[in-house]
């Protein structure tokens, strides 16, 4: 009976050993999973809070390339840059806001401000603001009058900022960048085309969208 006793009591003791092996097993796994996240989303938000820095930047050159000629300053461009200036610093106070609700996001409390917006508009503002920027490439916009769509206004412009600034990226030297804006009774497709000047090939990116409903689908 003792040696039944010790027998069951070390079979106690290996199993115990065992669940609490698994449970830090788990744990582990678990923090490294919260800390590969937690990377993820920084880089993410280092490459969204970096395009309207660079779009600050931009404005700012531009001033002080047309103060630093001394001659008489035409305002239209002067103009142009200030409202770059004071749009791109408001987005940048909206990204680090949703930045930090994003925090609310696995609490399920992430909420997405969709309402009625003009694509054409959004895509219209994106390409100037590209274009406002000291680039080899070519960009321009191919759209109709109006294409409205219920979405979130500040996360559909960062795709589009996205889209612009990786056709860029991903073609160095030059060339011509073209946005377009296509409207169909039953959906909106946004696309970006690439082409290089030293390469053939033409890279292209496109997000489709109902335009009731605002959802994406590739």
């Amino acid at each position: 009976a003792q040696e039944r006793e010790l027998r069951l009591a070390a079979e106690v003791s290996e199993r115990r050993y065992r669940n609490a092996h698994e449970a830090e097993r788990r744990a582990r796994e678990e923090a490294e999973a919260a800390l590969r996240e937690r990377d993820e989303f920084l880089s993410v938000a280092a490459h969204e809070l970096k395009t309207p820095v660079t779009s600050l930047r931009a404005g700012v050159q531009l001033i002080l390339r047309r103060f630093g000629k001394g001659k008489d300053l035409d305002p239209v461009p002067l103009i142009r840059a200030l409202q770059i200036i004071e749009h791109e610093s408001d987005k940048l106070g909206r990204l680090v806001a949703l930045l930090l609700d994003l925090t609310r996001l696995e609490a399920g409390r992430m909420r997405l401000e969709c309402q009625a917006i003009d694509l054409v508009a959004i895509a219209r503002a994106v390409v100037e603001r590209a274009q406002a920027r000291p680039s080899q490439h070519a960009l321009w916009l191919v759209a109709p009058t109006r294409a409205m769509v219920k979405a979130d206004p500040l996360l559909l412009e960062q795709v589009l900022v996205n889209l612009v600034d990786n056709a860029i990226k991903y073609s160095p030297n030059g060339g011509s960048i073209r946005v377009n804006v296509q409207s169909e009774p039953e959906w909106l497709q946004l696309a970006v085309y690439a082409r290089g000047s030293s390469a053939g090939s033409i890279a292209h990116t496109t997000r489709a969208m109902h335009p009731a409903w605002g959802s994406a689908y590739s």
